[in-house]
C-alpha cells in the first residue's frame, strides 16, 4: 500500500534574546519548537518553561555559550542548516525581529527550502481544523490505497469521492482538498487534479 505523507514538518526556532515569547499555543504533531536562550539569561518564566514541558521533545530549549556579538544568531543559523539538511521539505520558521536573518532566509527560499521570518507563534502554527484529524488521515489514506490510475482525476469527482466515504461523519470536503494542496499532496490545474509523488522525510530531532 502507498502511504502519503499526511503533512510537512514545520520547525520553528525562536530567538529568544530578542523576541520572549509569552506562551505556547497548542501545536500539532508535526512541529518542533527550538527556543535559544543567551548565557547570560537565566530569569525565564516558570509558566512558559512548564507549558512547553508537555510537549516533551517537541519543544527544545538550546542554551548558549558565550556573549560574542550575535553568538546566539550563529547557533541559530547552525541549528537551521543542520534540520534544512535532514528535512529538505519542511517549512521552517525564525521568530525574532533581528532582519539580519533576511538574506540568509531569502536564500534558503531561492533553493526551494521554504522559510519565513515571523515575529509571533502563532504565525506558524496551524489553526485548528474542522474536519477530525483521524478523520481526515482516514479520508486521506483510503484516497491513495487506491491504484493512480483510479483514482478521482477531477476536483468535483474527488470531492464527491470523500462525500461518499464520510457521508455518515458530515466531513467538509473542500477542507479536505484545500488541506491536501496546502500539504503537497496534490496539485489543482483548472479542477484537474495531479498526485504528487511523496517523498520520505525524517521529523527526528538532529541532536
Amino acid at each position: 500500500m502507498e502511504k502519503p505523507k499526511l503533512e510537512k514538518m514545520d520547525f520553528i526556532l525562536v530567538d529568544f534574546e530578542n523576541l520572549k515569547i509569552a506562551g505556547i499555543p497548542s501545536m500539532g504533531g508535526n512541529q518542533r519548537i527550538y527556543i535559544f536562550a543567551g548565557e547570560n539569561q537565566n530569569k525565564i518564566d516558570f509558566k512558559l518553561v512548564k507549558e512547553s514541558q508537555k510537549y516533551g521533545e517537541m519543544v527544545q530549549w538550546v542554551k548558549i555559550e558565550g556573549n560574542g556579538k550575535n553568538a546566539l544568531d550563529f547557533h541559530i543559523a547552525f541549528y537551521l542548516g543542520e534540520l534544512v539538511s535532514k528535512n529538505k521539505t519542511a517549512n521552517f520558521f525564525v521568530l525574532t525581529g533581528d532582519k539580519g536573518f533576511d538574506p540568509l532566509i531569502k536564500h534558503l527560499n531561492s533553493t526551494g527550502i521554504s522559510c519565513k521570518r515571523i515575529t509571533e507563534l502563532k504565525e506558524s502554527l496551524p489553526k485548528k481544523p474542522t474536519v477530525r484529524p483521524d478523520l481526515y488521515s482516514t479520508m486521506v489514506e483510503m484516497l491513495f490505497s487506491r491504484n493512480e490510475n483510479s483514482r478521482p482525476k477531477k476536483t468535483d469527482s474527488l470531492k464527491a469521492f470523500f462525500g461518499s466515504k464520510g457521508k455518515m461523519e458530515g466531513i467538509d470536503k473542500d477542507e479536505i482538498v484545500n488541506r491536501m494542496v496546502k500539504e503537497g499532496l496534490i496539485k489543482v490545474d483548472n479542477k484537474k487534479v495531479v498526485y504528487q509523488p511523496q517523498e520520505p522525510m525524517d521529523p527526528d530531532l538532529p541532536f
